[in-house]
């Protein structure tokens, strides 16, 4: 799992926002060709963007245990969908496979 994902950093938030206020938006309105205009909005906003994103690495999860493998995961959400279909149907074979799942 990829626990990376591009971000402005907090702290250059304002930086950012500064910079983005602060384009040269004439430019953009001031051809009559609405495909011209469009490309150079969109050049200037890529750019700004790209100069302030970063690859941010995100924390760990706190409910992250280490010995909780992808096994024992899925016979956890077995578990849970067991439980849940025993609750809704009150069926003594439900309660059954909900019991022998905890075994």
């Amino acid at each position: 799992m990829n626990n990376q994902q591009k971000g402005v950093r907090k702290i250059e938030i304002p930086q950012f926002e500064n910079e983005v206020q602060n384009i040269n938006w004439h430019l953009v309105v001031q051809s009559s060709d609405s495909n011209k205009c469009c490309n150079i909005f969109m050049d200037s906003l890529t750019n700004t963007i790209k100069k302030f994103t970063k690859r941010l690495k995100s924390g760990k999860k706190a409910s992250s245990l280490p010995w909780i493998n992808s096994g024992i995961h899925r016979q956890m959400e077995k578990r849970d969908l067991a439980l849940k279909k025993s609750l809704s149907t009150k069926l003594s074979t439900d309660s059954f496979v909900f019991c022998f799942c905890l075994k």
